[in-house]
């Protein structure tokens, strides 16, 4: 991101940041044994929804300024 201008470093972080919170919970739930603790799976799903709809936020204030 080395030479953008400002708004595009912060939308860039904005969203890599869920977006690597959800990959994190997917892979946990994938790689590990979390059928066996659905309340770990909730969690991890819980986590995921909530960055969803922050990544749905960010979307919407962009698109607000186009």
């Amino acid at each position: 991101l080395e030479g953008k201008d400002p708004f595009t470093r912060n939308i860039t972080h904005g969203l890599q940041t869920p977006l690597a919170t959800i990959s994190v919970g997917l892979e946990a739930i994938q790689d590990f044994d979390v059928k066996a603790e659905p309340e770990k799976a909730d969690r991890y799903l819980a986590a995921a929804r909530q960055e969803l709809r922050r990544l749905s936020r960010l979307i919407d204030r962009v698109l607000s300024f186009s």
